[in-house]
């Protein structure tokens, strides 16, 4: 005679009791991995930012000063970061340290960042100074914050060609 083993039916039990746990941790678990990978895209977006930046200053220092200067390291800036910046959230100052800006290009979203308190370099050198802000967001699935990414470099103006 065939005896019914009382495991199988807990057995079965069970397997559907996995399935509703899996089912009620899946959502958790997906908003936590978008959270990650939209974190990590914003991350990488703020590293293209702050290096667009910083060679932006950089090109600034080197570049002679005309009239079109601060466009030009505006310019160079927003190549730089392939695509995640555009010319409105770039803003560029010469500035003579202890006296003041001697040429410049601000972008419209330029008044969402504060600009340099102190100017790097010493009294009487010429500083370039470049910063970015951008908009930003990070998503996990129910969730969304809006952020905004900022970077600012400056470098010791070198070029000759200017009355600094």
């Amino acid at each position: 005679m065939l005896q019914k083993n009382p495991q199988s039916r807990h057995d079965r039990g069970e397997r559907g009791a996995a399935l509703v746990e899996f089912a009620l941790i899946l959502p958790l678990v997906m908003s936590l991995v978008l959270g990650i990978v939209t974190g990590g895209a914003a991350y990488n977006r703020k590293l293209s930012m702050t290096n667009a930046v910083r060679e932006g200053a950089r090109f600034g220092a080197t570049l002679n000063g005309t009239s079109s200067w601060a466009t030009d390291v505006q310019s160079r800036t927003v190549a730089m970061a392939a695509g995640d910046l555009t010319t409105d959230q770039v803003c560029v100052k010469l500035v003579k340290v202890g006296t003041g800006d001697l040429l410049s290009a601000t972008g419209s979203g330029c008044n969402s960042i504060t600009p340099f308190t102190t100017h790097p370099g010493s009294t009487g050198d010429c500083v370039v100074e470049v910063w970015a802000a951008r908009p930003d967001k990070i998503q996990a699935m129910f969730f969304t914050s809006s952020i905004t990414l900022t970077s600012k470099a400056g470098s010791r103006y070198e070029a000759t060609a200017t009355s600094c």
